[in-house]
């Protein structure tokens, strides 16, 4: 009925488990998230990234797509929990980030278009 367990369950998980903010990935400052919100563009897919209560959130393209979190193992490098999936922000201060994603063997490049 839409209550989504899953995006709670591990907070919840966290109060009687040692250790569990490790699974939820580390804090990064909000500003850095905010520097990654936007719409990436590959060769094949798009990738619209948001920020909501302090987490980012992917929503790729093509019909019935769900978005899904991402838990940041650094401040530039992610993983879902809902699909097998890396994630690292490139940024550097004369360009928009881009976006790599790596998903099994293989590595997509995404450029931020907005």
């Amino acid at each position: 009925m839409g209550a989504s367990p899953e995006s709670f369950i591990d907070e919840i998980a966290g109060f009687y488990i040692a250790d569990m903010d490790v699974i939820n990935g580390v804090t990064v400052a909000k500003n850095t998230l905010k520097s990654y919100v936007g719409h990436y563009s590959f060769s094949d897919f798009t990738i619209d990234v948001t920020l909501k209560d302090n987490r980012l959130s992917f929503l790729a393209s093509g019909e019935g797509q769900e978005p899904f979190i991402i838990y940041a193992k650094s401040d530039t490098h992610f993983f879902a929990k809902a699909i097998d999936l890396q994630a690292s922000f490139k940024h550097d201060n004369y360009a928009a980030p881009s976006l790599i994603i790596h998903q099994g063997d293989e590595s997509y490049l995404g450029t931020r278009e907005r």
